[in-house]
């Protein structure tokens, strides 16, 4: 992720929208304009596994307790400390409002068993794509056959468009009823 700009997990992705807030672009040349901030991360990083071990060593028996705890309460007790940071970081009720329309959103979707990781992703990439298909379509004055008349790009939108269609696929195989089952009529 530091090195490419490329989350692969939800973790990384959070990760990259606080470094994005922050206004600390990840990729190569993050290598080579914030080498302080790299390597002060990598020893954070470092430092962090020390202090979790010494933690787990010490509060290994109260945290086993805390799965005790009721699923209901311990839910209760997160989202009313999530809504309570959610009004004071700007102190408006609409981000409260907003927070729990996508709180909504998120038990839906998780309900119907649809992946959140995706929806996550495409949100913390979406405007850094977007960005950079402005800079790509500026450079070409609005042509957009540069993405299939240049080599890398064509390998990569075909490839793109082969992973929908096999997606889509599978998903029509999933779908269709199996009729390979015979009946023994003896």
């Amino acid at each position: 992720m530091l090195a490419l700009g490329i989350p692969g997990e939800e973790l990384t992705a959070m990760m990259l929208a606080v470094f994005l807030v922050h206004n600390v672009i990840p990729g190569p040349d993050l290598f080579l304009n914030r080498p302080e901030f790299v390597a002060g991360l990598y020893w954070t990083l470092l430092l962090m596994n020390f202090v979790v071990i010494l933690f787990l060593l010490v509060a290994t028996n109260t945290i086993a307790r805390a799965a005790l705890v009721n699923k209901r309460f311990l839910g209760v007790a997160i989202m009313t400390l999530s809504l309570i940071g959610t009004y004071a970081s700007n102190y408006r009720f609409s981000d409260v409002g907003i927070a729990i329309v996508f709180a909504m959103l998120g038990y839906v979707l998780r309900s119907h068993r649809w992946p959140l990781t995706p929806i996550l992703l495409g949100l913390v990439m979406g405007p850094i794509l977007e960005g950079r298909l402005r800079q790509a379509l500026g450079g070409a004055n609005g042509d957009l056959t540069i993405f299939i008349t240049r080599p890398i790009s064509a390998v990569m939108v075909a490839a793109m468009a082969l992973m929908v269609v096999m997606t889509f696929r599978g998903w029509l195989k999933s779908r269709k009823p199996r009729e390979d089952w015979q009946v023994n009529d003896t």
